[in-house]
């Protein structure tokens, strides 16, 4: 389901390369789904879905990977082309 709306802080980086949900049963627990994994039914497995209530980074490893789609990282989506 979509979490609820009461974030008070800035979204991450991550959220721009995938959905942030939460679960219905407890809509507290956030959790990141990669969109490039999820379109290509990677998601099926259980394995790329990344909890981040506490903490982005293992989400942010998995945006980071040298796979297809993926390589992101937080200085590229920062940076400013001069």
């Amino acid at each position: 389901m979509k979490p609820l709306s009461s974030q008070k802080s800035r979204k991450s980086w991550i959220y721009r390369h995938g959905y942030r949900v939460a679960l219905l049963k407890d809509p507290s627990k956030l959790y990141f789904v990669c969109r490039h994994c999820y379109e290509h039914k990677y998601i099926d497995t259980g394995v790329k879905v990344y909890k981040t209530t506490l903490s982005t980074s293992l989400a942010q490893r998995h945006l980071e990977l040298p796979k297809r789609s993926h390589g992101y990282s937080k200085l590229a989506v920062v940076a400013k082309p001069t």
